[in-house]
């Protein structure tokens, strides 16, 4: 279970960096016993407003999941978030759960269809959307008509070809190039904790419009002493 929700962690990263209408048609994932899709109750994410998605469980009959506090056996669901910088997943927020009497194992846990429920909040700095509504419609429906391999690639090129979504998206891919070409790492690995320092370079990139030459940005990535120190230099 701890897999398919990871599984569908990831398809909500995808809704918050699209905003695709469909998504929740999309986020069905299906084990033995347990049908689990990741619901929203907004089509489209914006700046600083929080809402809520659910995590829907159809269970089979003479089956059940976990509360937080199980009891005598079991694990509680867990979901695993892969989100955008700076977007927050607060806890589950449990219902109240069935006591679960198997041959005097006693459990708490839920039967049949339940929800456990989230609260995602978005910074205030998220880009907006690049698309249209018409055009992401547009995208949703040549996805339908032809979910290939083909099918995704095509759809995933008008995406980035889109020329709106290339600028927005050009700083942001260029200040993570930096952290990967001269530092090889994530923005957020050891020595650093989260991605406040791209952050910083994010902003200071934005202030100059993109130029990077003004804002010292690769200068300051070339003498810094993390890259000195892959060549021996202090």
């Amino acid at each position: 279970m701890k897999r398919v929700l990871t599984l569908l962690a990831a398809t909500l990263l995808a809704a918050l960096v699209f905003s695709l209408p469909a998504f929740a048609q999309s986020s069905v994932v299906k084990t033995d016993n347990v049908r689990a899709e990741l619901i929203s109750e907004v089509s489209e994410v914006k700046p600083g407003e929080p809402f809520w998605v659910a995590l829907r469980q159809t269970i089979r009959p003479h089956w059940h999941t976990y509360w937080k506090n199980p009891g005598d056996s079991g694990l509680p669901t867990e979901i695993t978030w892969t989100l955008p910088p700076g977007v927050k997943a607060d806890p589950i927020v449990w219902p109240t759960p069935t006591l679960i009497d198997v041959s005097g194992v006693i459990n708490y846990g839920f039967q049949d269809d339940i929800l456990l429920l989230v609260r995602i909040t978005p910074p205030a700095d998220l880009a907006g959307n690049s698309l249209t509504l018409a055009e992401r419609n547009a995208l949703v429906a040549q996805l339908t008509a032809n979910n290939t391999t083909q099918g995704r690639a095509d759809v995933l090129r008008a995406v980035v070809d889109n020329a709106a979504f290339q600028a927005r998206e050009f700083n942001r891919a260029f200040v993570l190039m930096e952290y990967f070409g001269y530092l090889r790492r994530n923005p957020n690995d050891t020595p650093d904790s989260n991605f406040s320092g791209y952050t910083f370079w994010l902003n200071k990139l934005n202030a100059f419009n993109g130029d990077f030459r003004s804002a010292d940005m690769v200068k300051a990535f070339i003498t810094s002493a993390e890259y000195r120190k892959r060549f021996g230099l202090n």
